[in-house]
């Protein structure tokens, strides 16, 4: 019940899910990783958590509106 709750709570105040909040954050990572340090899109994945560079580019693609190599 406390998970249910504070998961609640948390989608009240930030208007999102934590998961969703945990995924965009991990996206800013990556994305910062593309931009400022020159990581390969492969390297980006493993930051952002992904298991595959494909599932990666698709939720790149989904949040920030461009594909990882733009």
């Amino acid at each position: 019940m406390w998970r249910t709750s504070s998961a609640q709570e948390f989608t009240a105040k930030m208007e999102v899910t934590p998961m969703q909040y945990l995924i965009g954050w991990r996206l800013q990572i990556a994305c910062q990783g593309l931009t400022e340090q020159g990581l390969t899109v492969a390297a980006a994945a493993e930051i952002a958590g992904c298991a595959s560079e494909p599932a990666f580019s698709r939720v790149f693609r989904k949040q920030v509106g461009m594909s990882p190599a733009a």
